[in-house]
């Protein structure tokens, strides 16, 4: 079993968001060594799936992420707003890691081929998720927007310090089209086959 913990810093409103496989008291330790204030462990939820839940707390709480230093992962949240974001995200995981492990089980499995009639429950599913879809799509809209207006903030330079970076990078990448085209046994000698079930709204 494995943990997600909760330290605060001092008696700010500071809190560290982390996990760990190992003792969350040696963890508090090792990360209040050059802390200029003591952290006190304020919530540990135990999970198999910290990475999952550690990763849903940093999103919820992305727009609360400390700026104050290079430390990774401290949050300036109020203490009522992380204890509502808290209880949310337990009874979130309640709900959604048993659909999660049910999912992953029919994932590996092959599907007959039949195609069943909707009920009212799928039905109600559908028009939910269509809803969500659409918000989805308009806040990536939205983002797109807020990303290339700081990406003319930042024009011909690396970024923004503490703010963004826009640094050239360069990346190589196999051409699988001119591979297929000029060396077509060698193409089909490192070709593997893959199964998997793809979901897609209809």
């Amino acid at each position: 079993m494995a943990f997600v913990y909760v330290f605060q810093s001092g008696d700010e409103n500071l809190y560290k968001i982390g996990r760990t496989k190992s003792d969350v008291e040696k963890r508090r330790k090792d990360l209040s060594t050059g802390n200029p204030n003591p952290l006190k462990t304020y919530r540990v939820i135990e999970t198999e799936r910290d990475s999952l839940v550690e990763n849903y707390l940093h999103k919820k709480f992305a727009g609360r992420l400390s700026r104050r230093s290079d430390a990774k992962e401290f949050y300036e949240i109020e203490q009522d707003e992380l204890d509502r974001g808290l209880a949310d995200t337990e009874e979130f995981m309640a709900d959604y890691l048993p659909l999660l492990e049910e999912a992953e089980k029919l994932k590996g499995v092959d599907s007959n081929g039949r195609i069943i009639d909707p009920d009212r429950e799928a039905l109600a599913i559908y028009e939910d998720l269509q809803q969500v879809t659409a918000r989805i799509n308009t806040l990536a809209f939205e983002k797109t927007i807020l990303e290339n207006r700081l990406k003319k903030k930042i024009g011909e330079c690396d970024g923004i310090e503490g703010v963004a970076s826009w640094k050239t990078q360069i990346s190589i990448r196999l051409n699988q089209d001119l591979l297929k085209q000029e060396q077509p046994d060698i193409f089909k000698q490192y070709q593997s086959e893959s199964k998997q079930r793809t979901f897609r709204l209809v």
